[in-house]
């Protein structure tokens, strides 16, 4: 019999830091079985985000990779922004199937 294969899920990271190094060390973290679909810097606001796709499982543990990194790396001594910060990290995660239920979970 088939198996019925797992929804594919996006997940946006958002970080208060618009810088290269942060963004490129995030991309250096995503697990080998998930994708990063796109980054995007807004220098302004100074914060960052990268979409990441791949299965629910997957895309969680490339988030949780990519947030620690991300930790490791923004420096809040040299930070500045008008950004409204909640936080280092802040992730959302999107599913497109045929579930009724198309309500966004953050994770």
């Amino acid at each position: 019999h088939d198996e019925e294969e797992p929804p594919l899920v996006v997940s946006n990271v958002y970080v208060s830091d618009h810088s290269k190094k942060v963004l490129d060390y995030m991309g250096e973290h995503v697990g080998d079985d998930s994708f990063v679909v796109s980054t995007f810097t807004d220098v302004e606001y100074n914060r960052a985000s990268m979409c990441i796709s791949g299965t629910p499982t997957a895309v969680v543990n490339s988030v949780v990779k990519v947030v620690a990194a991300a930790l490791e790396k923004v420096d809040y001594s040299e930070h500045s922004g008008t950004h409204p910060a909640i936080g280092t990290g802040l992730a959302s995660q999107h599913r497109n199937d045929d579930d009724e239920d198309d309500s966004d979970d953050n994770i």
